[in-house]
């Protein structure tokens, strides 16, 4: 074999090794809950941990009626506003006021405190009553139910 061929074999290896590790490690606890966060589905604490707010018990998903999808403002606004995608802010203006209660993902409460106006004078951008300035921070694809 030439150098190439070797360096190409020992590189497989080494990936083979490091990914064998990682899911020895990964199920080492043997545990059937999946992981988000650093705590486990059911186990509140790692929410908390991670500064996202607790799910409210007067929140249930199946008491609202629109759902619209929702990321992470961009520009000046990260980490300041939720923003609403823009195939459905015609229906979040239509229905979005101050004091509405949401649900985000399910499990994050969102009492709508604040609208950001985009350049035609529509709501683009919001606030939560529960979430502290600063770590408005959510995965891609999110989906918010009011």
């Amino acid at each position: 074999m030439d150098n190439t061929k070797k360096m190409v074999a020992f590189g497989m290896g080494v990936l083979a090794v490091g990914g064998l590790a990682w899911f020895i490690m990964s199920n080492k606890k043997g545990s059937s809950n999946q992981r988000i966060g650093g705590g486990v589905i059911g186990d509140m604490g790692g929410m908390e941990s991670m500064g996202m707010p607790l799910p409210a018990d007067d929140f249930e998903a199946s008491d609202y009626g629109v759902k619209v999808g929702v990321m992470n403002s961009r520009g000046l606004g990260t980490y300041k506003w939720y923003a609403v995608e823009s195939k459905d802010r015609k229906r979040f203006n239509a229905s979005a006021e101050i004091g509405t209660q949401a649900l985000i993902n399910g499990t994050m409460p969102c009492t709508f405190s604040d609208f950001f106006l985009d350049a035609n004078g529509k709501k683009g951008s919001f606030r939560c009553q529960e979430v502290a300035d600063g770590t408005y921070d959510i995965p891609n694809g999110s989906r918010m139910e009011y």
